[in-house]
């Protein structure tokens, strides 16, 4: 007869478990809970091969439980070379049984800790003792004795043939189970935050890094934390991941700030714009060939994708809702890398997976994105790593509280448009400037080491977001369209040449001097001149809001108010790195 000793917490698939090993001639020792469990679920036939762990050891369960299994009769048939002479000897003459098969789960500490209301008491009470030492005996003993740490593990070991390989394959992930749980155990007493524990899993071997040459990338996750998404489709690549989980953060705030649905294009880690899900103007139906029939996620998309079609091309999209067959169709003919969601119709997954021949990445969030957010942030360079709390900040109505300037009227709707585009700048490589308008944000400029060309490089894409607006620019559109000889992209590298080509004639015409004027601006950071007012007031920006904090804040009100500007101080930095 074989013999195993089982002592578990987490019960699933214990009977089906059970029931195997006695089927295949095992003998099945265990205590306390599982004990009771095994007699109350097993058949009475079957029930009689399983035994207390006491009546091995000859000596009783002590101190209400926590001294259970800590006896030689315990670990020496654990530990025990079966090929060794000396051992075999040593269990002989002590009347020693040998143990072929492990199954231990432990205590929920990390479950009882995250409860706000538990106790110290009863934090320290689910410190497992004895589980983590049989698990260690067995995985040291790999060679002899299998190890089951997980029910997932149950019917793979059932149906493994169990050779040395396998056994030092669930060694591996036993003394990775105890390190996770002893870590844990470990930051939770640990007040002074001396000692940040972490332990990386890799989830996933990504397609390479950020340049093809560097071909090991791997996507890891957090002190055995589950990935808060579900690869669907394609293969990614690590600039994939880094725009899929930020473009992801950013479309699901600004949902549950709005209440919105939010729909973002993200190219190599920078939002080129958002659009959220309000209702259309008519002008909307025209511009971009659609009858009124049209959902709001399709609507929506097309907005978010013309906000900067140039620097869109090969993008990733974030949807902060199910995509729909609709907004499918109209997502399949642009050049896009990838798409994370809330989910897919049946019919909408189908429609995407066949983008760039299968490869098209598609990710499905999920309610983990919120559950997994660590207390630390930690970046490694060169051996060193920083180590920072994540921003948090939540944008409130009392951001609008501090409104220095003369002009002091905050419209909702101007709210509205000022809060999306200052939620982007916290997913936005700082400096950075982003002009927002209708419900969208419709400019960004990101990562200029001075904020004065930000607000130029934000304030340029602004107006041509107008120009393409422009009846003659929309008249030559039209004429490409209809020629039907153009993909999409093309079309649109032809529209930006045509207004290059015309720039002089087009901003000096009436459309563009009475549209311009009501953009709303957002800043990462305080402005710390005059010359960013002046510049944006050239591209027609009415409503600023910023952290403030300079020395220069007085100079730069002054600066609105001559304008006529209204400037609101939120007193919250957005910086993003």
């Amino acid at each position: 007869m074989l013999n195993a000793i089982i002592s578990v917490y987490n019960k699933d698939g214990l009977i089906e478990l059970a029931n195997n090993l006695i089927d295949n001639k095992y003998f099945i020792w265990s205590s306390g809970g599982t004990y009771r469990y095994l007699q109350k679920y097993l058949s009475s036939f079957r029930s009689k091969n399983v035994f207390k762990v006491q009546d091995l050891t000859k000596f009783p369960e002590i101190l209400n439980g926590r001294v259970k299994t800590l006896h030689p009769c315990v670990y020496g048939g654990i530990l025990a070379d079966h090929d060794n002479m000396t051992h075999k000897i040593d269990l002989e003459s002590h009347g020693l049984k040998c143990f072929d098969l492990v199954v231990v789960n432990l205590y929920p500490f990390s479950e009882v800790v995250k409860n706000p209301t538990h106790t110290e008491a009863q934090a320290i009470e689910n410190i497992d003792i004895g589980g983590v030492s049989l698990i260690r005996a067995a995985a040291k003993n790999y060679k002899c004795v299998n190890v089951l740490t997980n029910p997932n593990q149950y019917n793979e070991w059932i149906n493994s043939s169990s050779n040395i390989f396998y056994r030092k394959q669930l060694a591996k992930k036993a003394f990775h189970y105890i390190a996770d749980y002893d870590i844990k155990i470990a930051d939770y007493l640990d007040d002074d935050d001396e000692i940040i524990y972490r332990i990386y899993k890799t989830q996933k071997n990504l397609k390479y890094g950020l340049n093809p040459n560097q071909k090991i990338a791997k996507l890891a996750s957090i002190n055995d934390s589950n990935l808060p998404f579900t690869i669907l489709n394609g293969n990614p690549g690590y600039i994939n991941m880094i725009d899929a989980i930020q473009s992801w953060k950013l479309v699901s705030e600004i949902q549950d700030v709005t209440g919105l649905l939010a729909i973002s294009s993200f190219k190599h880690t920078t939002p080129t714009g958002v659009a959220l899900g309000i209702p259309p103007s008519t002008e909307e139906y025209e511009y971009f060939g659609v009858d009124k029939t049209i959902g709001i996620p399709a609507l929506t998309f097309l907005r978010a994708r013309d906000i900067d079609p140039l620097s869109s091309f090969g993008d990733f999209l974030a949807c902060s809702c199910v995509v729909n067959l609709e907004l499918a169709k109209k997502i399949k003919p642009f050049v896009s890398d990838g798409i994370i969601a809330k989910g897919y119709e049946k019919g909408a997954l189908e429609l995407l997976e066949k983008k760039k021949g299968g490869k098209y990445i598609i990710l499905e969030s999920n309610k983990l994105f919120k559950d997994n957010i660590e207390r630390y942030e930690c970046r490694e360079y060169s051996g060193l790593t920083l180590i920072e709390e994540p921003n948090n900040a939540i944008i409130k109505d009392d951001w609008f509280n501090n409104v220095p300037t003369s002009k002091k009227e905050v419209s909702s709707i101007t709210k509205h448009n000022l809060i999306i585009a200052n939620i982007l700048l916290k997913y936005t490589p700082s400096n950075s400037i982003a002009y927002s308008h209708l419900g969208r944000v419709v400019a960004v400029g990101a990562g200029q080491q001075n904020r004065v060309d930000c607000v130029k490089l934000a304030g340029n894409k602004w107006i041509n977001w107008l120009l393409r607006r422009h009846p003659n620019v929309l008249k030559y559109r039209k004429e490409l369209e209809n020629k039907k000889c153009h993909k999409k992209q093309e079309i649109i590298n032809k529209v930006y040449e045509f207004i290059s080509e015309n720039w002089e004639e087009l901003i000096n015409d009436e459309y563009l001097i009475k549209n311009k004027d009501g953009v709303c601006l957002a800043s990462d950071g305080f402005f710390p001149f005059q010359d960013n007012i002046e510049v944006a007031n050239e591209y027609g920006v009415k409503y600023i809001i910023q952290p403030g904090g300079s020395i220069a804040d007085s100079s730069v009100v002054e600066s609105c108010d001559s304008f006529g500007i209204t400037m609101v101080m939120s007193g919250h930095r957005m910086f993003y790195h």
